[in-house]
């Protein structure tokens, strides 16, 4: 996960903390400098977040562990439309993001989960399937 802090000039004269979002595996920060990317060694993970002490803004990129991904599958309840939500297996980052999109109106409110029973649709081997993205259309 990339975060970008910027202006990327901006100095302070002491070091000041940054908390951002780091995802279930999480255990090294890297940040950019004028030399390429350097590993910070002073940064501490909980709750779902790092946190470090920087002495100026810069590009921090955060690594870690390979964490499994889950698929979430959300459902117009007419067959309107659907949704697919990735995120990692037990992440507290990735759980918190789910309950905002599922509380917004615009996002995954008015759609029901799908159980791992619900049948969207049958096909045949000769058949030609359509996947529907934003601005896009597939066919597999």
């Amino acid at each position: 996960r990339l975060h970008r802090l910027t202006p990327e000039d901006r100095t302070f004269p002491a070091p000041v903390k940054v908390q951002v979002p780091a995802c279930a595996g999480a255990d090294t920060v890297w940040r950019s400098t004028p030399a390429g990317w350097e590993k910070l060694d002073t940064v501490t993970f909980d709750d779902g977040r790092a946190t470090v002490a920087l002495g100026h803004f810069c590009d921090l990129v955060i690594t870690g562990k390979c964490i499994p991904l889950k698929c979430i599958g959300f459902l117009h309840p007419h067959g309107e439309n659907a949704q697919i939500v990735i995120m990692h297996i037990a992440c507290k980052f990735c759980q918190s993001g789910l309950e905002l999109l599922c509380s917004d109106e615009d996002v995954l409110q008015p759609l029901r989960k799908c159980g791992p029973s619900l049948q969207l649709g049958t096909f045949q081997h000769n058949e030609e399937l359509e996947i529907h993205q934003t601005g896009r259309t597939s066919k597999i």
